[in-house]
Parts: structure tokens; C-alpha cells; sequence
């Protein structure tokens, strides 16, 4: 606002009381004061809009500053995890194969290696059946 000293609104007061006069000075200035205090609120709202406008342009930057690291940094990640992917499968050959294989659907439990049927299993030489039932007390 501007700044007024005292000569100032001494003079403004005085033109006010000879213009209006002295009966309707007080509704004058309180119907002033309220316009006045309108117009201040009118201009907080409007500086309130304006910064809140402000920082969410700057939060939607910030969003998208950080979607952008976000996806570089999923990008490197998945790119790190096709590269020890693709070192684990050039270390072990059989490894590569039971890939190869299961990729192909021709590895099943019955190809697998070490998958051994009920003929070729070892047995125990104790079957469950074969042992003796427990002693009863009457």
C-alpha cells in the first residue's frame, strides 16, 4: 500500500467532512472500511491461488524430473539383470541345456536328470508293511 503520513490523510479527512459532511462521515467510513477490507481478502485469495498454481507446477516438475530417473533406473535395472542372465548361461553348458530344454517343453519330470522311476529307485530294505504292528495292552 501506499505510504500516508499524517498531513496526508489530516487533508483527505478534512475535504471527506466538508464534501460529505459531518452526519454521514462515520457510514462512509465504515462502508469505506469494508470495501477496503474486501479488497484486502479478494487479494490474499488471489496471492494464495497464485502461489498454490506455482508450486504445483513446481511439484509436477519435480514428478516428472523423478518418473524420468525412476524409468532410467528401471531401464539400467532390467538391462543389468538380461546381462547376468545372459553371463549365467554362458558359464555352465548343462545349465544352458536344461534351459534350452525346458524352453523347448522337452524337459519333464520323467527326462530330468537324476529322475528315477519306481523300478530303478532304491528300495529300503525295511517296507513299512513288512514291519511288526505294535504291542497292544489290554
Amino acid at each position: 500500500m501506499s505510504d500516508f503520513g499524517f498531513w496526508e490523510l489530516a487533508l483527505i479527512l478534512f475535504v471527506a467532512l466538508l464534501v460529505v459532511g459531518p452526519d454521514r462521515l462515520p457510514s462512509l467510513a465504515a462502508t469505506l472500511g469494508q470495501w477496503v477490507g474486501r479488497a484486502r481478502n479478494i487479494a490474499a485469495q488471489f496471492k494464495a491461488d497464485f502461489m498454490n498454481e506455482t508450486h504445483a507446477g513446481d511439484l509436477k516438475k519435480i514428478m516428472n524430473e523423478t518418473r524420468g530417473a525412476f524409468d532410467g533406473a528401471q531401464h539400467s535395472i532390467s538391462e543389468t539383470g538380461a546381462e547376468i542372465n545372459r553371463t549365467l548361461r554362458n558359464t555352465d553348458p548343462l545349465v544352458q541345456s536344461i534351459e534350452d530344454q525346458i524352453e523347448s517343453g522337452r524337459f519333464t519330470k520323467d527326462t530330468a536328470p537324476g529322475a528315477e522311476d519306481e523300478n530303478t529307485a532304491p528300495h529300503d530294505e525295511t517296507d513299512a508293511r513288512q514291519q511288526d504292528p505294535p504291542l497292544r495292552r489290554d
